[in-house]
């Protein structure tokens, strides 16, 4: 499995631990999910929607939705970003209030949805 996640590093440690054999590429930009998505093809997309370059966030959602699972958080709890994430279409939102093990069920039933 290929997964690509926005710089967080609980989140990449979860994933980490979680899913050895998967391929982490970890990204802290827009550009840098922009760059990366062209390379390989992912999975999973774990997205900050608080991320440098964020303004084109939704409409990539929107788009990536359709050949991936897309998961967002926010590090900074933007209540009006996250909406607009999952109304362009994200999978899941994972509040940063959750332990390491709902994470994991929410990204396994994600994975088997």
């Amino acid at each position: 499995m290929n997964i690509l996640i926005s710089l967080d590093f609980t989140l990449y440690e979860i994933v980490k631990k979680n899913w050895p054999k998967a391929f982490i590429q970890e990204v802290n930009s827009f550009d840098g999910v922009f760059r990366s998505i062209f390379n390989l093809k992912y999975e999973l997309l774990i997205l900050d929607v608080d991320m440098p370059g964020n303004e084109k966030l939704a409409i990539f959602i929107s788009k990536a939705v359709f050949f991936c699972k897309v998961a967002v958080f926010s590090s900074k709890n933007n209540i009006a970003a996250i909406n607009r994430m999952m109304v362009a279409g994200a999978h899941v939102f994972l509040p940063s209030k959750l332990s390491s093990k709902e994470i994991t069920n929410i990204l396994n039933e994600l994975q088997n949805s």
